[in-house]
């Protein structure tokens, strides 16, 4: 009775008296029409939004230059150079005659520029999943309807995810609805007073749920925060009876107690990890990124994510990444391309940023309510599965990177 005791007093001092659980909650309840309307993840509606943004003689009264910043964006996040277009040419451009179109030929939003001669092929997810040969498909009949024209290919998902093999073979630029938030919010700022005052409203709304589903909102992270440290019992007891369970931080709890690691760290979406065995075998050499995320640079990367569609589904993910060493990557990439794995053509291009090699995937347990639903044991035998199917894959990986000559392009040359 003590114990129980203690978890209602606990409880009620979470409940009474608490000023910001009162603000998170009035935060949370503010109206918002696409909340109201239950399309905060209608494709079909961000699409609706996109293109209105994107053509300039529409009511949002910020003229050509949300479609100057979000073709620019998108140029210099590509890995290919485009013989027509940089950021630099976009923003001298004159751009009367765009001509912005939804579901032309069943693309999500296409943007031509007869003019200049080129166009804005956007596929937007969402919630769903790319189909097969969905992107090739639309790539071609833009290729075909206009042979004269740079073509721009963009692949919009909530977190920037890369697209398929073929849809990086015809050179689908990654762009997330984060970087839409980037784009739209200071324009926004910059035009609002000149805006009627139901365009404001409806951008207000739709800069807030962008906000929410990009993981940008930086007031409510800090209330959650603040929240959690002062009634971290009551909340971790309420977790703990709770239906649905918090995968990603669970994993990154009983990661250790499954897999000998060496270093482990976690972001919105995934956790990143480096095998103890790898821990002699890695240089200290990589992207800005992968120094982000594991406090160190790292030429690759292993981690384990939900799927975004289907939450039952957690995948462990193999990746090299830059490290500046164009020549050296390439060599990493052929051997491992030698030992089995399958490695796409566009991966050996001098600028590109991060090759995926192997992804393995186990189904995690569902309640009655569809919902994710497991206990501590059950998670570390799905992760000890997953690792065991990983194993051979991790052998080779491994010899890969022993075997392999992190010299600098410029050693290798004077050698």
């Amino acid at each position: 009775m003590d114990e129980n005791s203690d978890k209602v007093r606990k409880l009620d001092e979470f409940l009474l008296d608490n000023l910001e659980l009162e603000a998170l909650s009035d935060r949370l309840g503010q109206f918002n029409i696409f909340d109201t309307l239950k399309i905060s993840k209608a494709e079909i509606r961000h699409s609706n939004v996109l293109a209105w943004l994107l053509t300039p003689n529409e009511a949002h009264g910020m003229g050509d230059l949300f479609l100057r910043r979000f073709i620019g964006r998108a140029i210099y996040n590509s890995e290919i150079n485009l013989s027509k277009l940089s950021p630099s040419k976009v923003e001298v451009m004159d751009m009367r005659n765009i001509e912005v179109l939804r579901e032309w030929r069943n693309i999500d939003v296409l943007v031509k520029d007869p003019d200049n001669k080129w166009c804005l092929l956007i596929e937007n997810k969402v919630g769903s999943k790319e189909s097969a040969g969905q992107l090739l498909r639309y790539k071609k009949i833009v290729d075909s309807e206009f042979p004269d024209h740079e073509i721009v290919p963009v692949f919009l998902t909530l977190n920037g995810d890369q697209a398929s093999d073929k849809g990086q073979q015809e050179n689908y630029i990654s762009f997330s609805h984060g970087d839409v938030f980037e784009i739209l919010e200071p324009l926004y700022k910059r035009f609002a007073s000149q805006m009627a005052n139901s365009v404001q409203t409806f951008l207000d709304h739709y800069i807030e749920i962008l906000r929410r589903l990009t993981m940008q909102d930086a007031e409510l992270e800090q209330l959650c925060k603040s929240i959690y440290r002062k009634h971290k019992e009551a909340i971790d007891m309420i977790v703990e009876y709770s239906q649905s369970v918090g995968i990603k931080d669970d994993i990154a709890q009983a990661l250790p107690e499954v897999i000998p690691i060496d270093s482990i760290s976690s972001t919105a979406n995934c956790i990143y990890f480096i095998p103890e065995n790898w821990k002699t075998l890695l240089p200290e050499i990589g992207s800005d990124q992968s120094e982000r995320i594991y406090g160190r640079k790292s030429p690759v990367v292993l981690y384990f994510r939900q799927s975004r569609t289907k939450r039952e589904q957690l995948m462990l993910r193999f990746e090299v990444w830059t490290w500046g060493e164009v020549t050296s990557r390439k060599k990493l990439l052929t051997n491992l391309e030698k030992a089995g794995f399958k490695v796409w053509e566009g991966a050996f291009r001098d600028k590109t940023k991060y090759t995926r090699i192997i992804t393995h995937k186990v189904t995690l347990p569902k309640n009655e309510d569809g919902e994710v639903e497991i206990s501590e044991t059950e998670l570390k035998k799905k992760l000890s599965q997953i690792w065991k199917a990983f194993s051979n894959d991790l052998e080779k990986i491994t010899r890969c990177l022993e075997d392999h000559s992190w010299k600098s392009d410029s050693d290798e040359s004077a050698a």
